[in-house]
């Protein structure tokens, strides 16, 4: 379902977001 690969999507930019806040 592409609203299921959305959401893992914004998960990843949610944890890439926080690493590179680091």
């Amino acid at each position: 379902k592409a609203i299921d690969h959305a959401k893992e999507f914004r998960d990843l930019q949610k944890i890439l977001a926080e690493v590179w806040q680091r």
